[in-house]
Formats: C-alpha cells, sequence, structure tokens
C-alpha cells in the first residue's frame, strides 16, 4: 500500500490485486484490526503529509496534496481537517510541522 499510496486511483481491488489476495480475503484481513482497507489507505496518506509538512514547509499544499494521493486540494484538506482538527495550513502555521505527530 505505501508502495502505491501516491496512485490517486488506488483502491480496494488494486490494493487485493497486487497482493495476490480476493477482495474478500484483503477485507477480513483489516476487519480482523479494526480498521478499513480504505481508511487505512486515508492514514498512510495523511501520515505522509504530516511529514512533508514538518519536512519541506516551502512546499506547495496542493502540490503535497496530489504527492500523498489525494485526488484533489479539496479533498485533502477535508480530510486533513477531519483528522488533525485543522488545515494543512493551520497545522503549518500552528508550528505542529518541527513538533511531534
Amino acid at each position: 500500500m505505501r508502495t502505491h499510496m501516491a496512485d490517486p486511483d488506488l483502491d480496494a481491488e488494486g490494493i487485493a490485486a497486487g497482493l495476490h489476495l480476493s477482495r474478500r480475503t484483503l477485507f477480513r484481513l483489516f476487519e480482523g484490526a479494526g480498521e478499513s482497507v480504505m481508511a487505512r489507505l486515508r492514514s498512510l496518506r495523511l501520515e505522509r503529509a504530516r511529514l512533508m509538512l514538518r519536512t519541506q514547509p516551502g512546499a506547495q499544499i496542493s502540490a503535497i496534496a496530489l504527492e500523498t494521493g489525494f485526488s484533489s486540494a479539496v479533498q485533502f484538506y477535508r480530510a486533513f481537517r477531519t483528522v488533525t482538527g485543522m488545515t494543512p495550513s493551520e497545522y503549518r502555521e500552528a508550528g505542529v510541522a518541527g513538533g511531534p505527530t
């Protein structure tokens, strides 16, 4: 998943195919872990985005959105705000960019 998470078209079907698993088996594996496939993918993407915001302060947020697999900056902003409670810009401005995750 980490290898291909920047692909905005990556979905459960693609992940299952890449792992040579049926979609059903993939979902069962994730169900046992307590997180859905797509929720895990979103978590990985947001984790990478937070890292990029901390280590690349000059990078445009729209570029980070695309590089981390979000299909648009709007989709990225919504997901980021839902998880962190702030926008990517607010995250940077608050000084979180230099602190721990």
